[in-house]
């Protein structure tokens, strides 16, 4: 059943493809760079199990959180704009010892990127490539952000020998990391500093 202290996700679909899964769970991936992969997306909805599910990650598209979670954990960071904001969100409420739950019982269909205009928009891959470096910086070591600019690299050599990325695009996500590399960081923790929930 629910836990009282958990954030609940629905399940997202594509909106133009209402059969076909966004988002159903998610995984922080070490071995590459912390990304947080979504399980199952283009799947059919039958994948999934009928109970609601735990799982380490869920965006921000549609998420309800208890008022405890928000008072302990706080808002989201700021310092990301767009992009991994509720990675570094569900992260630390992770590290407290909160619980995400995914109800197939509740859908939502999802008009995916159209905001930001998809991965190959150049705000898309400042804001995904620069904000990856600020993740890893806040949580991990400078040798766990250079394993993932490592990983980022060979994974965009392949794509543009496969043509999946123009030099352009590939020029974008490399000032991108450097960007997110150098930047200044807050050091004050985000709270909800005398706001009622």
């Amino acid at each position: 059943g629910r836990q009282p202290n958990a954030a609940v996700a629905p399940v997202i679909t594509f909106a133009d493809q209402p059969s076909r899964i966004w988002y159903g769970g998610g995984t922080f991936t070490r071995l590459r760079g912390w990304i947080c992969y979504h399980d199952h997306c283009g799947d059919p909805l039958s994948v999934l199990p009928n109970n609601p599910f735990r799982t380490d990650y869920a965006p921000t598209t549609c998420l309800a959180y208890p008022a405890p979670l928000l008072r302990d954990v706080g808002p989201q960071d700021p310092v990301y704009f767009i992009y991994w904001e509720d990675t570094d969100h569900g992260w630390r409420a992770r590290q407290k010892g909160y619980q995400t739950i995914v109800d197939p019982g509740l859908r939502l269909a999802h008009k995916v990127s159209s905001t930001t205009g998809g991965p190959t928009n150049p705000v898309t891959l400042r804001y995904i490539y620069r904000n990856h470096m600020i993740f890893l910086r806040k949580y991990f070591s400078v040798g766990a952000m250079m394993g993932a600019i490592t990983i980022l690299a060979g994974k965009a050599a392949i794509n543009m020998l496969r043509g999946k990325l123009s030099p352009a695009m590939a020029r974008i996500a490399a000032k991108a990391v450097a960007e997110g590399a150098r930047m200044p960081l807050p050091t004050r923790p985000q709270t909800f500093e005398n706001k009622p929930l």
